[in-house]
């Protein structure tokens, strides 16, 4: 065990002078600091910090192979603790085409006139959004439906005639 305060003693005077119990405390640290700290990274880290205090105290090493150790320890903790987390927790969401598809075909009102030249804005789900029209003319107010995205701006085409007057009819 290597003392902090006279580098290579072995500190009997007191555990709490060694480099293992640092390590064993900035460990416990991290740890707690996972209940403010959203994600389970940190405690990884604070875990991988602990046990490289752990073994400070049964083997000396230079701060370097200590630092070494604890970054090998974490990317374990990280890659396998990762893959076991996910699998005591699944994730709520799925990601899949048809999710990400699924604003195809929804109607939008038109906050800034749309044409297929010139960009403009549409409210989809409480949010304006950039959007271009695939034929003709959209005005303000009008309504609209989403044919596609690109990237950030939706493609959108007018309504039919026939849409509009049951669009009427439900509002």
């Amino acid at each position: 065990m290597e003392c902090l305060w006279s580098e290579g003693v072995v500190c009997k005077e007191s555990i709490f002078q060694s480099i293992g119990f640092i390590w064993i405390s900035v460990g416990i640290f991290m740890v707690i600091a996972e209940f403010i700290i959203p994600g389970v990274f940190i405690s990884f880290l604070g875990i991988a910090a602990i046990v490289t205090g752990l073994i400070l105290f049964f083997f000396e090493m230079k701060f370097m192979n200590q630092i070494y150790l604890w970054a090998v320890l974490s990317a374990i903790l990280i890659f396998f603790g990762g893959k076991f987390m996910e699998r005591i927790f699944p994730s709520d969401k799925v990601v899949s085409e048809k999710i990400e598809d699924s604003y195809i075909g929804k109607i939008v009102k038109v906050t800034q006139k749309v044409t297929p030249e010139q960009q403009g804005r549409i409210l989809f789900q409480g949010t304006e959004w950039n959007a271009k029209s695939i034929g003709s003319e959209i005005q303000v107010g009008e309504y609209a439906r989403i044919y596609d995205k690109e990237n950030l701006t939706f493609i959108i085409n007018e309504l039919s005639e026939e849409e509009k007057k049951e669009l009427d009819k439900s509002s």
